[in-house]
């Protein structure tokens, strides 16, 4: 994939054969197609909204590995990562925030545990020490600093505790800090990351040739970023706090998350649908063999009854729903108050946008219209009074001074004259 873009990649334009190829190299051009294209992207769905995310992400801490790669989902589990982050934690007050979304039974799914955090994080209550290389900062008391109900991590990320898990908030007067530890994390999807050549050498393998054994560490979005720094240092402290890639991210793991929940009830629903027309085909089969002893002893066979596991499935489903929708309004909790007005409705987004041109041009008009009119007046009226001033010296011209002197001479010439003849 190039620096432009990242995006399903139907690998070679140029079909190759597997066999014979390692001679063919050379004299065969192999180019790759633009994977920017929205109609190959509204394919994949939000699996591609997530690819986006992620390459996002790489592209800021590391440009220079997203020149010419390739980021590849992992179809074993785990299939999410966390990553420790160092950033401050707030603390808060009362019986239930409303920064923190969450029921008081236990129905939080836990898709992440303390062995699938890297990098170096905050951590608060007694680490053990095999647990110490994943702190960066440790509370070892956080009782003791400031008198507080709840301890909220920073914005995009959670606490990975021992005991219970993943949790949007602390509680401080449960948590145990002498038995229990938590660690700050920020959660993404588990992409691995290959060099440019690696699908090329899948691909244009002898037919003959041994396969080279997958490496059990690969290389993960997770582990660039933090021995990029990103985990050790502040850097992914500031992705948290100021970058929209890991929300962006988050948010796409909550759409698929949500799309695998309804496709997986509407399978409930024709299983449940399936079994009912089994069942009454079984009861009206067993009214016509009912002088028999019913179906099973008219074939002689052995009675099979049918066991609905269903149940366990549609409260699974219930619990991941829930987990959605907490996710969802915690993500509105956390969006400003202009961000929310574009989440109502689509046509008040359309108004919105219509309107704000004009009200903002109407506000600053208002504003500094007078002093700019004011200042407007002013240079146009000392332009007129200097156009009226040339105008005046045109019409009455000044007599030159060397006249004015002639005029002097004769007149005082005159003058002694008019003595001389008294």
């Amino acid at each position: 994939m190039g620096g432009g873009g990242v995006g399903p990649n139907p690998v070679l334009v140029v079909k190759q054969s597997r066999t014979n190829t390692a001679n063919s190299r050379g004299s065969r051009e192999l180019t790759v197609p633009q994977a920017d294209a929205p109609e190959e992207a509204s394919k994949y769905g939000t699996l591609w909204k997530i690819m986006q995310a992620s390459y996002g992400i790489l592209n800021r801490t590391n440009p220079n590995l997203t020149r010419e790669c390739w980021l590849c989902y992992n179809i074993r589990p785990p299939f999410y990562e966390a990553i420790g982050v160092t950033a401050k934690a707030r603390r808060i007050n009362g019986t239930n925030p409303k920064e923190c979304l969450w029921k008081k039974t236990k129905e939080s799914t836990q898709g992440v545990t303390l062995s699938q955090v890297t990098g170096q994080g905050r951590c608060v209550g007694t680490v053990p020490p095999n647990r110490e290389h994943l702190c960066n900062i440790t509370v070892k008391n956080p009782k003791q600093k400031q008198k507080a109900d709840w301890l909220l991590p920073a914005p995009n990320t959670r606490w990975v505790c021992q005991s219970i898990g993943i949790t949007p908030c602390l509680s401080l007067k449960i948590f145990n800090h002498t038995h229990d530890y938590c660690i700050q994390v920020t959660i993404i999807p588990k992409i691995t990351y290959h060099p440019k050549d690696y699908v090329l050498e899948q691909h244009t393998t002898p037919e003959h040739h041994l396969m080279r054994r997958e490496p059990f560490t690969a290389l993960t979005i997770a582990t660039l970023l933090t021995v990029g720094g990103v985990g050790a240092g502040t850097g992914i402290t500031s992705l948290v706090n100021q970058q929209k890639e890991f929300r962006a991210l988050r948010i796409s793991v909550d759409e698929d998350l949500s799309k695998i929940e309804k496709a997986i009830d509407g399978l409930v629903k024709s299983v449940r649908s399936l079994s009912e027309v089994v069942l009454q085909n079984r009861r009206s089969l067993d009214l016509l063999f009912l002088q028999q002893g019913g179906l099973c002893v008219a074939l002689k066979e052995e009675c099979c009854s049918y066991a609905d596991h269903t149940g366990v499935v549609i409260n699974t489903m219930n619990e991941l729903r829930k987990q959605i929708e907490q996710r969802k309004r915690e993500n509105e909790a956390h969006q400003n108050w202009y961000e929310n007005w574009f989440n109502h409705s689509p046509w008040l987004t359309t108004l919105l946008s219509t309107i704000a041109g004009p009200v903002i041009l109407v506000a600053l008009g208002l504003t500094f219209g007078p002093c700019i009119f004011n200042k407007l007046i002013t240079i146009v009226k000392s332009r007129l009074e200097a156009a009226h001033l040339m105008l005046l010296r045109t019409k009455y011209d000044q007599i030159p001074q060397e006249e004015n002197l002639e005029t002097l001479e004769l007149a005082r010439q005159e003058l002694q004259r008019y003595s001389e003849q008294k």
